[in-house]
């Protein structure tokens, strides 16, 4: 369970602390600064938060393992902090378990935006547990985790069954790789692994009387996925 409207900011760099906790505050997030890792730690084990921020270099600390070390125990969104932006760092952040690689520099109000793009992604609105979702032919019961099409049992599997929930409830919208593969792993898709299209090819077989041409569950070229219930 998260804390919804707080922010932990992990940094010694009080000016930037005290530039963005004005301007967050005002946008209504509660934002919580440490400036020890330990601190943070325990903070995000006690009452974890809606999102952390972490520094990528403070004396004597490894921004990077910090981000390791928290990924371990918390699966809401990260985001790290840097002086100036480096390819080789950002790869290396995304590989640690952050969600985004943000220079402080950058203005307060694009910052706020990539902050409530990450939680709005991470922490994704749903239906409650017990709703089931209904789409033509197609039942969807996450109480259960059983899905039916033309009341005859799919028999999906706990990965295909979450896929397709995800995508049910991500109606008219689409989704991509990147998408689901930080729903199943809480990590970004690095461009290689193709589980993502085997699994969701499996499952078009399961719901489609025809695969080929499908009724439900789209493919956008370039893009990702797309489950249609017109």
């Amino acid at each position: 369970m998260f804390c919804n409207d707080k922010i932990l900011v992990a940094t010694d760099d009080m000016l930037f602390v005290k530039h963005v906790k004005e301007h967050l505050q005002a946008e209504g997030f509660d934002i919580l600064h440490r400036n020890t890792n330990k601190d943070a730690l325990n903070d995000i084990r006690e009452t974890p938060p809606a999102m952390v921020m972490i520094e990528k270099a403070m004396p004597g600390v490894n921004g990077f393992l910090i981000c390791q070390q928290v990924r371990q125990n918390y699966d809401g969104p990260i985001i790290m902090l840097t002086e100036k932006t480096d390819d080789l760092d950002e790869l290396r952040a995304f590989e640690m378990g952050a969600d985004d690689f943000v220079c402080k520099s950058v203005h307060l109000c694009l910052l706020t935006a990539r902050i409530k793009a990450v939680i709005k992604r991470t922490h994704p609105q749903k239906p409650p547990a017990s709703q089931a979702i209904k789409v033509r032919s197609l039942l969807v019961n996450p109480a259960k985790r059983d899905a039916y099409i033309d009341e005859r049992p799919l028999n999906l599997t706990t990965v295909q069954f979450d896929i397709l929930w995800y995508l049910i409830t991500h109606s008219g919208q689409v989704v991509s790789r990147d998408d689901l593969h930080r729903m199943l792993y809480n990590a970004p898709h690095n461009g290689i692994d193709r589980s993502i299209d085997v699994y969701v090819s499996r499952i078009r077989h399961k719901i489609e009387k025809d695969p080929s041409h499908p009724v439900y569950l789209k493919t956008v070229r370039g893009a990702g996925y797309l489950f249609t219930g017109s």
